[in-house]
């Protein structure tokens, strides 16, 4: 599904959407697959609104250890995290999905460095239910 996001991305946008899976798949919750699904779709939006950029990168990684690790990349204007005005609700509705299923969320970004969200999420020790 998140291949499908990326080409439904790129057909509607100038944007250049690359998709890696890597890892061995495995069965996850249906509230896990959604949340995930969700934050990746509300981040691709940012992309789209607010970063100018001519690429994004979509990760999902099936570690050995057992994490799933979702991580979005763009080459855009990136912005400051700590200055975001007041009505703008996408990453914290991003923070709130992540923390429904147990995940642990990361936002990196800085004025000129493109911006990355990393959401961690531990499929032995938690299950999950989405919002």
């Amino acid at each position: 599904m998140l291949r499908q996001l990326g080409e439904a991305t790129a057909g509607r946008t100038r944007l250049e959407v690359i998709t890696h899976v890597e890892g061995q798949a495995r069965p996850l919750p249906p509230a896990v697959q959604v949340a995930l699904y969700r934050l990746a779709q509300e981040a691709l939006n940012n992309v789209v609104k607010h970063a100018q950029a001519y690429r994004a990168t979509i990760s999902l990684d099936y570690e050995a250890s057992g994490v799933l690790r979702l991580r979005l990349e763009d080459d855009g204007r990136g912005f400051d995290p700590s200055a975001i005005p007041a009505g703008h609700l996408g990453l914290g509705i991003m923070r709130e999905r992540a923390d429904a299923i147990g995940a642990r969320f990361q936002l990196r970004s800085r004025p000129d460095g493109g911006t990355v969200v990393e959401v961690d999420w531990h499929g032995q020790d938690r299950q999950g239910s989405a919002p």
